[in-house]
């Protein structure tokens, strides 16, 4: 198959799994029981309403007055170098404005969360080693977050500031994740080579993602959002010139994530699958030599960059003393157990944790956590299956702040604040305060509009050569795939958010550009 056929294939995937996700958020939003359920005043076919005008506006006007001029990618001229220093401006008040909002709402949450930072606080405050290795051993990348919390609090403590054992895990978060929306906006203008665009999806990540209140939570989502945004602009800047060596840094890039958050891998695996992919289908006898050289350097910079991932996670985990047991480990097949739980909705359940460890060996339990996975598939044959992955799919992406409260002793310890703009802005973000509808209504008119985009790339793009763009598709399919496989929560989507945004800038640039005839 020539390759622009291969990867126009997965673009009509994706489109054809969005508009799936699209339908039943539309159909069965408020008919259907999921778990953490998103319980909108606004229905979402209001939403879906209102973007079909949208398209039918710029169907009928905008497009008449569009002129595309290049089938090449866009390059960086004055303008769009005038329009990046703007929005690195931008995100230096959003900066600001974040350790401003995060201060005035962030509390003690419970769950995995204050186990990790209590414990983070006694490796760095006095001097203690990790503990619970039956709990580290399960989630291995947690001990590697603990060793990042405790060295940021020791250099606190080493500063001199004492008396701030907790915001400052924060305040690293919002660092983060305002970092990931800079080079998620230089991704939209190579995508798109459009202005508005750029301006329009920066403001579409600061609501949904930027001042999201998860930037007050201290936890892997806030601490690994910067890695597949950082790995898939690294992917789009790559050249001819600096193809061999962008491949190192995106390793590196990748694996610390993966230590991090697991799911960081998949940006990895996705696109190294479709860069083979691209010099299969772009192999040419009389380069042959030269790409062969290439690939191989390639290869050689890519276990380079693991290895130099795994030196920096055994640095990290050494500061904290973590030494796992190997036999508590637990595999996907576990969670692939789990996630077809049809009673906790394919969402964690602590029965299926204790179930799994009620094996002695690793052997022994993924063996039997098969057995219970296929007898679990094999009860719900056909119909309860469909209607157990449409639950699945209500729970992870049918809500625009990501699950947000929707985790075990939420809200643990508050802290008073003087003035007016605490109570006012936790009066939208609180499950308690007033305006919490209002918020959650606003969050997820914007994130319909963001699916609704997503599933626009079913037309065709007159950039098709361009296998980049299909391949942050990719990506995406990829964390749908795990998501409906293995445990369901929207907030695992939350470090993919600035992805999801560029790939809806693609879908709705091809609605503006049209169909191109040539393709």
């Amino acid at each position: 198959m020539e390759g622009s056929r291969f990867f126009r294939v997965i673009e009509w995937i994706f489109g054809l799994a969005m508009l799936f996700v699209i339908m039943v958020d539309v159909i069965l939003d408020n008919r259907f029981y999921y778990v953490c359920k998103n319980n909108c005043v606004v229905p979402n076919i209001v939403f879906l309403l209102i973007f079909l005008l949208l398209c039918l506006t710029i169907v009928l006007f905008v497009r008449q007055y569009q002129k595309v001029t290049t089938d090449k990618p866009p390059k960086a001229p004055k303008h769009y170098i005038k329009i990046m220093n703007v929005i690195r401006w931008l995100s230096l008040v959003l900066l600001v404005v974040q350790i401003i909002y995060a201060y005035n709402i962030y509390f003690e949450t419970g769950w995995d969360c204050r186990f990790l930072v209590k414990m983070a606080q006694d490796i760095a405050f006095n001097g203690a080693k990790i503990g619970d290795a039956h709990y580290f051993s399960l989630y291995p990348n947690n001990a590697f977050l603990v060793g990042i919390f405790a060295g940021i609090l020791k250099l606190v403590k080493f500063i001199g500031i004492n008396n701030a054992p907790y915001f400052p895990l924060i305040v690293v978060g919002c660092v983060l994740v305002n970092l990931s929306g800079l080079m998620f906006a230089d991704c939209i203008r190579i995508l798109t080579g459009k202005k508005t665009f750029i301006i329009i999806f920066w403001f579409v990540f600061v609501f949904l993602t930027g001042l999201s209140p998860w930037i007050s939570i201290p936890y892997s989502d806030t601490y690994s959002i910067i890695f597949p945004t950082l790995a898939v602009w690294l992917y789009l800047t790559k050249n001819d010139n600096n193809y061999v060596v962008r491949w190192f840094y995106i390793t590196v890039v990748c694996f610390i994530g993966y230590f991090i958050k697991p799911t960081v891998l998949l940006t990895f695996m996705v696109l190294m699958v479709f860069d083979i992919l691209h010099f299969v289908f772009s192999f040419k006898k009389s380069f042959a030599k030269r790409q062969m050289k290439e690939a191989v350097l390639s290869l050689v910079l890519v276990v380079t960059g693991i290895v130099i991932s795994l030196v920096v996670r055994f640095g990290v985990e050494k500061l904290t003393g973590f030494a796992p047991d190997e036999t508590r480990q637990v595999t996907p097949i576990h969670y692939f157990m789990m996630g077809l739980n049809s009673e906790s909705g394919g969402g964690y359940n602590q029965e299926d944790v204790n179930l799994s460890f009620s094996y002695a060996t690793v052997e022994e339990r993924n063996r039997e956590d098969f057995k219970v996975a296929m007898q679990r598939i094999k009860d719900m044959l056909p119909f309860r299956l469909i209607t157990f992955e449409a639950q699945k799919t209500l729970t992870n992406f049918n809500d625009g702040t990501f699950a947000w409260g929707n985790e075990g002793d939420f809200y643990w310890t508050y802290y008073d604040r003087n003035g007016k703009l605490a109570p006012y802005v936790r009066n939208y973000i609180y499950h308690i305060g007033e305006k919490h509808d209002t918020y959650v209504a606003a969050t997820q008119g914007i994130w319909m509009f963001v699916l609704f985009s997503c599933a626009l790339v079913i037309i065709k793009g007159r950039r098709h050569k361009d296998y980049r763009e299909t391949a942050i598709m990719g990506v995406m399919l990829a964390i749908m795939l795990f998501l409906m496989v293995f445990e369901a929560r929207a907030r695992y989507l939350y470090l993919y958010s600035p992805v999801i945004y560029m790939v809806a800038a693609v879908g709705l640039n091809r609605l503006f550009i049209g169909k191109d005839k040539n393709y």
